[in-house]
């Protein structure tokens, strides 16, 4: 990701500059951001399990 350029994702209706994550916000930004993607990575993989299991 370069500085400034705008990620948009399907499943998430967020848009993040890299420049505002990196520079303004500080740690407190960061730790309210690495809270929410481990909420958001850990509801992708009880997803993920529950489709593994029905397959079965």
């Amino acid at each position: 990701m370069e500085v400034g350029e705008r990620v948009e994702s399907d499943h998430m209706p967020i848009v993040v500059t890299v420049k505002e994550r990196v520079g303004r916000g500080g740690m407190r930004g960061r730790k309210e951001e690495e809270r929410w993607w481990e909420e958001w990575n850990g509801a992708r993989k009880v997803e993920g399990n529950l489709e593994r299991e029905q397959k079965r």
